[in-house]
């Protein structure tokens, strides 16, 4: 009696506090600590109504549960924390007293979603405006409208709508806006995003709002008890729509996993909203615990429409089920027929669907975009349905996850057999005379039965029921009952179907079964097996697993087998690079194990490998990168070389890709005739490692970089007026306005600034691959040091310090030169040496670890303050266009860094110059007078000739240090002799065919070298000789003559003249020329992507140029002749 006096004492003296101490808001939030939870409803109840001298005692606060404007939105502040238990059961008391009004909003919701799917965007709009009169500003409401804007009226509506909430917006509000924005971009790929945004909030020192902001951002949910009552606790401010939606997402989350700490409580609020708010999510959830054998659920009814029979199967109008939208998808797979696609969304996402299980994890963009778009759409049902198909793709469990299909249950108001057997016990019976009484007699409805009963003896069969879909229900029936070898008996004839969707989940399945029957080695030579097989299978092989048990044991155990490294390279190229050492191991190890030493000589025992995992092996394994962990090969020469070879053999074993493997040894055949014709000359110590920069670029900018252009498309250009105000500014002699040098402040500048700082600072001090690696590597760690000690240490004037690191040794060899000096002497002149070894080495020192470095607050000497102005960005801006690729922006940022580094470098030659030169001279000239001055009536010409010595060639070091500061050459290709660039191309046949051995005559005019012209010339020579080699008939050494001069204005004239065997079918040949000729006169070979025959003309033609001569036939003395001129830059001296 006490207690319960006690409780409602407390309750009363929270309503004083409210009424009577002034700051009703605060009192309320610390009563809801104070009170028990079985008084929220009484204390909610009041709240809405509590009145004092005719005014809402909390009109602030309700105001904030309805609020009208955008300022209004969470304006308030967030409540005290109370915990999980206390959270969820005041949100269920906010709820059920406003239930008759959040009747309403889950029935405008659901014809919200109706409307949305049908496709009638503009109505959606209008009952999201009235959503807005009847409960306020939400975020509900925000999250919805952005989506729908950027389907019905494009990116620049939405941005517009973004803009008044960023400018209005209070607390979160105007971040969660752009990240829904951002989210809803065409151009926004859904995993980047993702990990993007937890990256940003994983900065972030509150664990609560990190909690919150991931459920409103990403829909993720916390697992800890903690974390979801946070989730809540940030909505104790947010309008009632969001309280609700909030409320409903925690109760999905406990009721579908094991968090059992706050089941009960769920389930008593559960209990108490069912009679008042009519959501059918509600129903399902008590559906589930037990609590009710309504599972709220019908039996769907197909909609067929009678289309015309040759474009069977019939088709479903306006189904807002994923399920049928799924099986439509693989009904048109299997029967290799197209979706019609109408533009409506349903019939969009079927025709992705189809797609995606046709390509499998080819399709990973793909299923990346459906992703993005079910968190978008996240508050529809359908979404939730949609999500947990798609994941299914990128699952290698054979079973569905228990929570997500639960989750697809509560969502779904269809009857559901797929979801039976994942259902509690406590529901399942009831749910199972449902789906019997209603279900009807399908195939999938029976066989479902049998899973969950897991007995094949209740599976009732019928002649119409596909024998193979039978034979995977007996497979599945082996694995819930642990008969693992069974399953992988069963299943074998289905690897074998006809349907590429039946390989793929029977190979899954088996995959599966192998796994659990915990013996390695099958497993890895199925998953292997099947994935070079089949690479639209990979996301459903578990590679991963794989990948982890192959420890060093394993590895050792299985290196005889060529699935071994293809299961890590697969991981690779996947997953993460976590597994690359071992890769790279591996790849050594199978060679080893055969008794190998090279890829190359895999020839000799081809015959007993398996061909697809040999080609995955040579293709994908043994590259460079790889190889060069073996001992085998010295050098980068040596690797290219096997690379050579190894393309050889997949010329041989893979010739449907026979194109690929040519282009690739025409490359390394090009890179290497490059090496060889190009001076050997000292390269600029500057550099940076591009292609890893651009790897990284592309990888974590490109998206943002899509979405610059996205916003410049929508006429956010931050370079407006620029280029005109340089011109006038040039022309009048006048400076260019103000607002230019501005730091820029809308979206798309501060976009692009953000990639072009990203790109500049990762070229800048990248650890791996930026400048200031090099200038580690090359220059600061020992090169200049022994670069400057050198002439000393030659000289013998120098000496290092001693191992204690506090003084320097003495100089023993000027010791005994000078041994005829007394004793003191030369003492005295050795302290002069230490001291000048120290003074030395602290000049070096000081330039090394202060100058020679990127000036950063650590390091304000730095010599590398490389930097960009916002000028810069303006002009970056100019050359941007809706054309221009990530790379060639990309070119744009490392040429905006090597100016800036230009200027650095002039920085460097100034302080070597005024500073560094000067210093070492004064350290001479000290040590001189020192010398002299201990040695005075003695003589040390020896010494001191060897001083001048060390002081002269210290000079000249210093003039080479200086060499080192210059931008990296070349920075263009390099520049050949005309018959050298004859040569590459003949060469690059050569490569490819071995036994071509054409006799060239040549007659060239005297040509100076060309710039950039090794690209061009090496492609022309190629196919010119590539031609002849196909189609002179002369065997492998036909008569070449090549004749080249220089005309007027830059041009060169070329021609190529060869022997032909005229063959009884030479008319057919001759017309094939003119045909060609045609197609080249009218213009048609620029649109021409393949063609068969010919097509090395038409390829020259393009290469040339549509305004340059080019003719080719048939002469009277049985020859072929191709003529063309081209223009070329002269490379001036």
């Amino acid at each position: 009696m006490n207690v319960k006096k006690n409780k409602n004492n407390s309750f009363r003296i929270v309503q004083s506090e409210i009424l009577t101490k002034g700051h009703s808001y605060y009192y309320l939030s610390r009563g809801k600590t104070l009170i028990p939870t079985s008084d929220y409803s009484n204390l909610v109840t009041w709240v809405m109504t509590a009145r004092k001298r005719g005014k809402l005692v909390l009109q602030k606060y309700l105001q904030g549960l309805f609020p009208k404007k955008i300022e209004f939105l969470k304006s308030n502040p967030i409540h005290s924390k109370l915990g999980a238990v206390r959270e969820i059961c005041w949100s269920t008391a906010l709820v059920l007293a406003n239930s008759h009004r959040l009747v309403k909003f889950v029935g405008l919701s659901s014809d919200f979603e109706q409307l949305f799917l049908k496709g009638s965007y503009k109505a959606c709009l209008e009952l999201l405006d009235a959503i807005e009169a009847e409960f306020g500003v939400s975020q509900w409401l925000i999250e919805n409208k952005i989506a729908v804007l950027q389907l019905s009226e494009g990116i620049e509506a939405q941005k517009k709508y973004v803009q008044e909430i960023k400018a209005n917006g209070t607390s979160n509000v105007p971040w969660l806006a752009y990240t829904y924005s951002r989210r809803n971009e065409d151009t926004t790929t859904y995993f980047r995003f993702v990990s993007q945004t937890i990256d940003f909030l994983n900065e972030l020192e509150d664990s609560a709002l990190k909690s919150s902001l991931l459920f409103r951002a990403l829909n993720i949910f916390p697992p800890e008890v903690e974390s979801i009552g946070d989730i809540l606790h940030y909505e104790s401010n947010s309008p009632l729509v969001d309280i609700y939606t909030a409320l409903m997402f925690v109760v999905q989350v406990v009721m579908t996993s094991d968090i059992v700490e706050l089941k009960e409580t769920v389930l008593q609020c559960l209990l108490a909203m069912s009679n008042k708010v009519n959501d059918p999510r509600i129903k399902r959830l008590l559906f589930i615990a037990g609590m009710s054998t309504d599972p709220c659920q019908r039996q769907f009814v197909k909609l067929i429409v009678n289309s015309p029979a040759e474009e069977a199967p019939n088709y479903p109008v306006d189904s807002d089920w994923p399920v049928l939208w799924r099986d439509e998808a693989i009904e048109c797979l299997n029967a290799e027929s197209d979706i019609r696609v109408d533009g409506s969304f349903q019939k969009n996402i079927i025709s992705d669907l189809r797609h995606i299980y046709k390509e499998g994890s080819q399709a990973d963009e793909d299923i990346g975009r459906k992703l993005k778009d079910c968190l978008n759409y996240r508050w529809m049902s359908f979404s939730n349905v949609l999500q947990e198909l798609l994941w299914r793709e990128f699952s290698c469990d054979a079973v569905a996850d228990i929570r997500s299909s639960l989750i697809r249950f509560v969502n779904t108001d269809y009857l559901d057999s797929e979801l039976l057997r994942y259902l509690p016990e406590s529901s399942r019976d009831a749910y199972r005379q449902k789906l019997i009484s209603e279900g009807g007699d399908s195939f999938a409805l029976r066989a479902n039965l049998a899973l969950a009963n897991k007995d094949f003896t209740s599976f009732q069969a019928k002649d119409s029921d596909d024998g193979e879909s039978i034979v995977l229900l007996r497979a599945e029936l082996a694995l819930s009952n642990h008969a693992y070898n069974d399953v992988m008996h069963i299943c074998s004839p289905l690897l074998r179907s006809k349907s590429l969707r039946m390989r793929r989940i029977a190979a899954r399945l088996t995959a599966y079964a192998l796994d659990l029957n915990a013996d390695l080695g099958p497993l890895v030579d199925f998953v292997s097996g099947s994935c070079v097989l089949d690479d639209g299978i990979v996301n459903m092989m578990p590679i991963q697993r794989c990948a982890e048990r192959l420890d060093k044991k394993a590895r050792k155990d299985l290196a005889g087998k060529l699935s071994t490294p293809v299961i890590l390279s697969l991981y690779s190229k996947n997953f993460d690079d976590n597994y690359d050492k071992e890769l790279s191991y591996a790849y050594e190890d199978f060679l080893i194990r055969k008794g190998l030493s090279r890829p190359s000589e895999l020839y000799n025992i081809a015959i007993d490998l398996d061909p697809k995992e040999l080609v995955y092996y040579l293709k994908h394994i043994c590259i460079p990168e790889i190889m060069k962990v073996s001992t085998a090969f010295n050098g980068t020469a040596e690797l290219q070389n096997e690379r050579l070879a190894v393309c050889y053999l997949l010329l041989k074993y893979d010739e449907d890709n026979a194109k690929d493997y040519e282009f690739e040894i025409r490359e390394i055949t090009r890179s290497q005739a490059i090496r060889k014709g190009v001076r050997h000359v000292e390269q600029s110590k500057m550099s940076i490692d591009v292609a890893a920069l651009r790897k990284w670029a592309d990888k974590k900018l490109k998206e943002n970089f899509l979405r610059y252009q996205a916003l410049l498309k929508a006429g956010f250009n931050p370079a407006a007026g620029f280029k005109e105000a340089l011109l006038d500014s040039l022309s009048a002699g006048r400076p260019m306005p103000r607002e230019f040098f501005e730091v820029p402040t809308d979206e798309a500048s501060s976009l692009l600034k953000d990639i072009v700082y990203s790109i500049i600072q990762e070229c800048t001090i990248n650890p791996m691959h930026g400048l200031d690696c090099y200038l580690s590597m090359r220059i600061r760690h020992g090169a200049l040091s022994g670069q400057l000690r050198g002439p000393l240490e030659l000289e013998k004037i120098i000496t290092q310090k001693k191992s204690d690191q506090e003084s320097y040794a003495s100089n023993e060899f000027w010791k005994e030169k000078l041994s005829a000096l007394p004793q003191a002497v030369r003492e005295n002149v050795d302290i002069s040496l230490c001291m000048f070894s120290a003074t030395y080495d602290n000049i070096i020192e000081e330039v090394t670890n202060q100058k020679i470095q990127i000036c950063t607050k650590e390091k304000p000497g730095g010599l590398f303050n490389v930097s960009f102005t916002y000028v810069d960005i303006r002009f970056v801006a100019t050359l941007i266009d809706g054309e221009t690729t990530f790379d060639m922006f990309f070119d744009q940022c490392i040429d905006l860094f090597w100016r800036s580094v230009g200027t650095c470098l002039q920085r460097v030659h100034y302080n070597i110059e005024s500073v560094l030169k000067p210093s070492l001279n004064v350290a001479f000239h000290k040590l001189q007078e020192n010398v002299s001055a201990v040695s005075v009536g003695h003589s040390t010409a020896e010494l001191d000739r060897a001083i001048r010595t060390a002081q002269t060639n210290a000079q000249q070091a210093l003039e080479q240090i200086k060499d080192w500061f210059k931008l990296p050459t070349p920075r263009v290709e390099p520049p050949f002799e005309m018959q050298e660039l004859i040569d590459i191309g003949l060469q690059c046949v050569q490569r490819i065919h071995r036994d071509f051995n054409p006799v060239i005559k040549t007659e060239i005019s005297s040509l100076p070298p060309f710039a950039d012209a090794l690209t061009t010339f090496s492609d022309i020579f190629f196919i010119i000789f590539d031609n002849i080699r196909k189609y002179s008939a002369m065997g492998d050494s036909p008569n070449i003559f090549i004749k080249i001069i220089k005309e007027a204005g830059g041009i060169i004239k070329l021609l190529v003249e060869n022997d032909v065997e005229l063959t009884p079918d030479g008319g057919c040949n001759a017309e094939r020329v003119e045909s060609i000729k045609k197609i080249i006169e009218n213009g048609s070979y620029q649109n021409s992507v393949k063609s068969e025959g010919g097509t090395g003309l038409i390829k020259l033609k393009k290469i040339i140029g549509p305004h340059h001569y080019m003719d080719f036939g048939y002469s009277e003395d049985s020859k072929f002749f191709v003529e063309f001129t081209l223009t070329l830059r002269e490379i001036t001296i």
